[in-house]
C-alpha cells in the first residue's frame, strides 16, 4: 500500500483524463502539472511513486504519473527517459522508442539540466545507457 500522496498526483485526480486529453493544453491535467510549483517536490518524487508502480507492474499509473511529471518538466531528458521505461513494461514499443530517442537528444543538446534535481555527468551517463538500451532492444539504431 502507497503512502498518501499530495495533490495532484494522486491517483484518484488523474483517472479521470485519458492519456491523449492530458497531453493537450487546456486540459485539466495538463493545467494541473502546468501549476505544480517547481520547487513543491521537483521531480524526484513523482519518479519514485511511478518506480514503485513500475516494481508492482502496475504499468498504467506509472505512466500516467511519468506524463504529468514530463508535462512539468518538458525539457527533462530524465523525466523523457523514465517514461520510456514506463511505456515499454506498457508494451506501448513506438512511444518507448520516441521517448528514448527524446531523452538522446535533450542529452546532446546540453540546453538543459539532465534533470531538475542533478545535472553530473554520472547521471547524465546513466540516462543515456537507460535510453540506448531501451532503443536496442527495441532494435533501433543508437549510434550518435
Amino acid at each position: 500500500m502507497h503512502q498518501p500522496i499530495p495533490w495532484p498526483l494522486q491517483r484518484s485526480s488523474m483517472k479521470f483524463a485519458r492519456p491523449a486529453e492530458s497531453k493537450k493544453p487546456g486540459s485539466n491535467c495538463w493545467e494541473r502539472a502546468r501549476k505544480i510549483p517547481k520547487r513543491s517536490c521537483g521531480q524526484r518524487l513523482p519518479s519514485i511513486i511511478a518506480q514503485d508502480h513500475l516494481r508492482e507492474g502496475e504499468t498504467k499509473p506509472a505512466v500516467e504519473i511519468f506524463e504529468l511529471n514530463l508535462l512539468a518538466y518538458p525539457d527533462s531528458a530524465d523525466a523523457e527517459g523514465s517514461l520510456a521505461d514506463a511505456y515499454l513494461a506498457d508494451g506501448q514499443k513506438d512511444l518507448a522508442r520516441q521517448h528514448a530517442e527524446r531523452a538522446l537528444a535533450l542529452l546532446d543538446s546540453h540546453g538543459a539540466p539532465a534533470s531538475s534535481w542533478t545535472d553530473t555527468g554520472e547521471y547524465r551517463g546513466e540516462i543515456r545507457r537507460d535510453a540506448e538500451k531501451i532503443l536496442k532492444e527495441l532494435g533501433a539504431n543508437t549510434t550518435n
